[in-house]
């Protein structure tokens, strides 16, 4: 305990130890090195971030270059063939009175595409169809390339839109001339059109861009493991490097050139997408962000492994030194409090050449100075304890004598303090139980007074609950004798229905019989007038009668509806009054 006590002491005395002082030397080089390589990581993570970025939009642009000169091509083919007089006048029916001119022709034209379609590796197929019913020229089908025109019916299908639309059209499918001719919509992905003459009697020129060709060029660029890429044409048809990613179909495809981050299934994607001028069809590319960053990331590691062996050589190394210094800065320590604790028989090491061994044979010669001084101080105590003790032996018995007359007196006080204390104690305790008895007292007679008050109370409510519990029968029976006379009141609203049936019924005969007695007096002439009078009068009466009749059936019903409301309500009034009876009969047990 003292041991630490002193280390206490000597740390608050010294401030920080000198190990607490090197382990922070030793750290801060090492803080310094892991701070300058995270920095150099992230500015080389940056910078090669944003290389790998400029690299892959300007890959992207130089492959859509590369797809524009490609596309450009055909689009000259198209305009030349469209602009061939030969053509124009085949498809337009120029050849069809000489059919040797006719046969010419289309050898000649079928020769001239059949050469544009092997020079360009971007054509899939070239297909001249003429606006009449004679043969089309097309590079497919070679085996039966005696197709006959089929116009007329493609100004109905769904491929028209290539004949209402003056100049070039671009699009990605023909599905009505694919099936005319034998085609599959897998061999192209685009087609460019040019009519030649009229909607109504012209025709078409179209070529078909090879769906080979545009992915040549993605297999031609490699953006990284796990890179997607595709072509989207201008109406959403998608040719891509993975079929079971649709590029088109995810949220952040607007179809507008762009460059940015974006999230699918969890990672982290570098998007870019480029227009095609002439296609108006989209490229798109899709880079894991973890392609871009993984050199970066390789040099994250090289340069965490180098700063951590770094530190761990530096903490290997520093935990050597500062363990010697802190050994022998220990033993001598040790070797000091020893020496302060009185022992000067405490073995030192062998003295070293450097700074601790000269810090060793100080602290030898401080001992051996110090041996010598106390051996002095004991020779000088030796003779000053003789004569001390003949003093000693004298004053003992004196001051023995002292000390049993003092406990004698002190134990005298105690015992007369303690009597005092308990009789104050015991007069305390009879005053506070008087008083406790007076209120008692006081509260037994407020609590007689209260039961008193509460018996009146209680008794008042008995009254009242018997006075409640007679209000309720009679309630009760009132309700009974309303219901009842209610009840007859419904019968008696029963036969007033009924003898209002009769008196119309009776109004009703009544005016047949003064429409008889009109017909009759009618027939009698001159002497029946009076009598058609009377009988007039007779019909106006009964349909008064009518009327009056019809009217109190009215009031009796709503008289009846009334009554059957009353009938309700004084149900309801009598089970009201039912459970309030209950509830005087619970309310007076409970005052019982």
């Amino acid at each position: 305990m003292k041991q630490k006590e002193k280390e206490h002491r000597r740390k608050m005395q010294f401030g920080i130890s000198l190990k607490v002082q090197l382990v922070i030397g030793f750290a801060v080089p090492i803080i310094l090195m892991t701070v300058v390589g995270m920095v150099s990581y992230y500015s080389a993570s940056s910078g090669m971030i944003e290389n790998y970025e400029n690299s892959a939009v300007n890959a992207l642009e130089m492959t859509v270059e590369c797809m524009e000169r490609g596309f450009s091509p055909c689009v000259a083919n198209a305009l030349e063939l469209a602009n061939n007089t030969v053509v124009s006048s085949y498809v337009q029916g120029g050849f069809d009175a000489d059919s040797s001119r006719q046969g010419t022709a289309r050898q000649s034209v079928t020769k001239d595409i059949m050469v544009k379609q092997t020079s360009n590796d971007f054509i899939e197929n070239i297909h001249i169809i003429p606006g009449g019913n004679i043969l089309m020229m097309t590079t497919a089908n070679t085996s039966n390339s005696n197709v006959q025109g089929f116009m007329p019916r493609l100004r109905e299908s769904e491929d028209r839109k290539m004949m209402q639309q003056t100049g070039l059209t671009w699009g990605s499918s023909h599905p009505f001339v694919d099936e005319r001719c034998g085609l599959s919509q897998e061999n192209y992905i685009l087609y460019c059109s040019y009519r030649v003459g009229t909607e109504e009697q012209g025709g078409l020129v179209i070529i078909d861009i090879r769906a080979k060709a545009v992915r040549s060029l993605m297999e031609q660029l490699d953006f990284g493991e796990g890179s997607y890429m595709a072509f989207i044409t201008a109406d959403g048809r998608e040719i891509g490097s993975d079929e079971s990613v649709r590029i088109s179909g995810l949220d952040f495809y607007t179809g507008e050139d762009t460059t940015q981050y974006v999230t699918y299934n969890g990672a982290e994607y570098f998007y870019m997408a480029r227009r095609s001028e002439t296609t108006g069809g989209d490229f798109a590319v899709m880079v894991p962000k973890t392609s871009i960053t993984g050199r970066a990331d390789h040099i994250r590691r090289v340069t965490m492994v180098m700063v951590a062996i770094a530190g761990v050589l530096a903490v290997l190394l520093g935990s050597v030194i500062i363990g010697g210094i802190s050994s022998n800065i220990g033993i001598s320590i040790h070797t000091l409090d020893e020496v302060a604790n009185g022992n000067l028989a405490v073995k030192t090491r062998k003295n070293k050449k450097h700074e601790f061994g000269r810090l060793y044979a100080a602290i030898q010669d401080t001992v051996q100075k110090i041996r010598e001084l106390i051996d002095m101080v004991k020779q000088v105590m030796s003779r000053v304890s003789d004569s001390g003790i003949q003093v000693s032996e004298s004053s003992g018995s004196v001051n023995r004598m002292v000390y049993d007359m003092r406990m004698e007196i002190d134990e005298i006080g105690r015992n007369i303090t303690q009597e005092d204390s308990e009789i104050d104690l015991c007069n305390a305790m009879m005053e506070a139980l008087s008083a406790r008895i007076k209120q008692v007292n006081a509260d037994i007679r407020d609590m007689i007074a209260y039961i008193d008050t509460t018996k009146q109370t209680v008794s008042t409510g008995m009254d009242m609950v018997r006075q409640m519990t007679r209000q309720s029968a009679e309630t009760s029976s009132v309700t009974g004798a309303v219901k009842e006379q209610v009840s007859i009141l419904d019968g008696k609203l029963g036969d007033i229905v009924q003898f209002v049936d009769a008196i119309k019924e009776i109004a009703d005969q009544t005016n047949l019989l003064s429409l008889n007695a009109s017909i009759e007096a009618a027939r009698a002439g001159e002497s029946g007038r009076g009598f058609s009078v009377v009988a007039e009068e007779i019909r106006n009466l009964a349909e008064s009668s009518g009327r009056t009749a019809e009217e109190i059936r009215k009031v009796a019903n709503e008289v009846e509806k009334r009554a059957g409301n009353t009938f309700e309500k004084v149900k309801e009034a009598e089970e009201h009054v039912g459970q309030q009876e209950e509830t005087v009969r619970r309310t007076a047990e409970a005052f019982a």
